[in-house]
């Protein structure tokens, strides 16, 4: 067991030559709650864990991605990879496989029903090219300033909504993946909504990418994503932004 923690470290190592230290800007102060996905509904969709040693999910971490995770608790370390099947929770849950989970928590009086974590990156295990995700952050437009500076824009510009997510650090991955059909490195405005769905009142967070020029620039590349991704992002003009969040600033 010691020779294969040893050999894998030394492919974090290369990547990490390869690639470079990268970090995602201050996720070594967050806490992250680590669970057992065995005990959750995701655990029959999730083969690729079967073929995988040490893979975790998560909604907010890029795939691919290789991290050290530390129980605060305890101490106790490990080397993990995000799998590539999506789940849509909060950004600051780690689903574990049941060994993993039960790695954390051995020797505890009584087995607990999350961990708390803190990670630090390591390097990327992907082909050839590194991963956008880490530069997202700063393309990002924070929900308190995103309708000042869409106004600020100009009113003949257009935007095309990704999608709408209960917690807007979801859209990071849908948006990494995006980023190939949109053109432009645009930037990305998030737009907070209250909602009330079968009468309880929610939040969710729509995610709008531009500014473009044209309505049919906009439009095109909204069907182009939406026939090659098989999803339904949509198309909003200044004038329907000022309309639906004018008075929710």
């Amino acid at each position: 067991m010691k020779k294969i923690f040893t050999f894998l470290f030394i492919i974090f190592l290369s990547f990490s030559l390869i690639y470079g230290q990268e970090n995602v800007s201050g996720l070594n102060d967050v806490v992250f709650e680590g669970i057992n996905i065995d005990t959750t509904s995701y655990k029959s969709e999730l083969k690729e864990a079967d073929d995988n040693y040490n893979i975790v999910y998560s909604p907010f971490l890029p795939a691919g991605a290789i991290y050290s995770i530390k129980d605060i608790k305890t101490g106790k370390e490990a080397v993990i990879q995000i799998g590539n099947s999506q789940v849509d929770q909060s950004p600051y849950i780690l689903y574990l496989p049941e060994y993993l989970f039960d790695f954390f928590s051995k020797n505890q009086a009584e087995k607990p029903e999350k961990i708390s974590l803190k990670i630090k990156f390591l390097a990327w295990n992907k082909d050839n090219v590194k991963s956008a995700h880490l530069n997202i952050l700063s393309l990002i437009v924070n929900e308190y300033n995103s309708y000042e500076q869409v106004m600020q824009n100009g009113s003949d510009k257009y935007y095309i909504q990704l999608g709408a997510f209960t917690y807007y650090q979801n859209s990071y991955p849908i948006i990494e993946d995006m980023i190939p059909y949109l053109k432009i490195i645009p930037s990305f405005y998030i737009f907070k909504k209250e909602l009330k769905i079968e009468n309880e009142d929610k939040i969710i967070y729509r995610i709008l990418a531009g500014p473009y020029s044209s309505e049919q620039e906009a439009r095109t590349i909204a069907n182009n994503i939406n026939t090659k991704k098989k999803t339904n992002v949509i198309v909003h003009s200044t004038e329907s932004i000022k309309k639906e969040y004018g008075n929710v600033k």
